[in-house]
């Protein structure tokens, strides 16, 4: 057996990733109502061996119903973008198939790998963004990886801990995959999260109030500050509904401030990275995080 760590699997992620790719191509076609077991995992959505989509979710059974729908992102995205691809024009939702995977460690990595090389037709995130790889198909790597998920998951927390903080604004984070947690003197762990590009998600939450949870917990949980509509700070939108997500200059000031104090922690990471998130979450408590905490 191989010495699997979090390390290994960092090193060897495109072949692991390549594995669940086969794993989820060949696995058996079947219809929503075949889909027995609610487990984490990655589903395909095909027609006639085209693939079309694929997602990943903690309830493969449940977040298959809702994309079969009408009103979900894969019938929205096949309505929208079927007369660009060669795709049939008129198809129902029960003409789809779809196949899917138990996994319990990559599932954010497996739904990235195979958009691109897996040439997939309806998602819209990540299109261009990773290159395409050959795919060097070892399926019993990918099994053994599943397998040992546990120590693999407790490794990657151990060298997240090792990792050293940064003084938030004085942070150079790489434009890559991976998690990162913020620690302030007083409040000791507020948050932990993970991104595509953690040097992007880190800028998102050092100035853009709208599109970062963690500057909004920051201003409601910790500053007393109220969240406001742009409508009601008397900026133009247009969205369809204006949500309260936005500070005035003078309260986004006071998260800067508050975020002066704060130092991130952070590790790239190739796979694993939204388990590894999960199980710090649900182990370390951060004050600000809602999710995975059970």
């Amino acid at each position: 057996m191989k010495n699997i760590n979090w390390t290994y699997c960092q090193t060897k992620s495109n072949q692991i990733l390549a594995g669940s790719a086969q794993a989820l191509i060949s696995s058996p076609w079947t219809q929503i109502d075949d889909a027995q077991s609610h487990f984490p995992g990655n589903y395909l959505i095909s027609h006639n061996g085209l693939p079309l989509y694929i997602g990943e979710s903690l309830d493969v059974k449940t977040r298959l119903k809702r994309q079969y729908g009408t009103s979900s992102t894969f019938y929205k995205n096949y309505q929208e973008k079927k007369s660009t691809f060669d795709i049939p024009q008129n198809l129902e939702l029960p003409d789809f198939q779809m196949s899917f995977i138990q996994t319990r460690i990559g599932r954010k990595e497996v739904e990235e790998f195979g958009i691109v090389n897996l040439e997939i037709r309806l998602n819209k995130f990540q299109l261009g963004k990773k290159d395409k790889v050959i795919l060097d198909v070892r399926h019993r790597i990918w099994e053994e990886i599943q397998d040992q998920t546990n120590a693999i998951i407790v490794d990657g927390a151990m060298l997240v801990s090792d990792e050293p903080e940064v003084v938030w604004y004085d942070a150079k984070l790489p434009s890559c995959p991976g998690l990162y947690y913020v620690t302030h003197p007083k409040n000791g762990l507020i948050y932990i999260g993970e991104s595509t590009d953690i040097h992007a998600r880190w800028k998102t939450h050092g100035t853009d109030t709208r599109f970062s949870a963690l500057r909004r917990h920051i201003g409601t949980n910790i500053l007393n500050l109220q969240l406001k509509t742009k409508s009601e700070l008397g900026q133009a939108t247009k969205a369809k509904t204006d949500k309260k997500m936005c500070f005035t200059d003078k309260e986004d000031r006071l998260v800067n401030k508050y975020l002066e104090h704060c130092k991130v922690r952070f590790l790239p990471t190739r796979f694993g990275r939204i388990e590894l998130e999960e199980h710090l979450i649900r182990n370390l408590q951060p004050m600000l995080n809602r999710k995975s905490k059970i």
